[in-house]
């Protein structure tokens, strides 16, 4: 008698599905496909004077 491998629940491949895209997306996100991922604001790192001239040039 020969056996069957359970065939895979809907679930499971959902699952699988699910965590390939995810997976995907944090690949292109590393590799920089997605855009820039640094602070928002780009005066962050400025201090005193050269911080304001910068929010006021923005």
């Amino acid at each position: 008698m020969s056996r069957r491998r359970p065939r895979r629940t809907r679930i499971q491949v959902f699952l699988t599905v699910a965590f390939a895209c995810i997976a995907l997306i944090g690949w292109l996100a590393w590799k920089g496909y997605l855009g820039e991922t640094g602070p928002a604001d780009p005066c962050i790192g400025l201090d005193g004077q050269e911080r304001e001239d910068c929010l006021r040039r923005r």
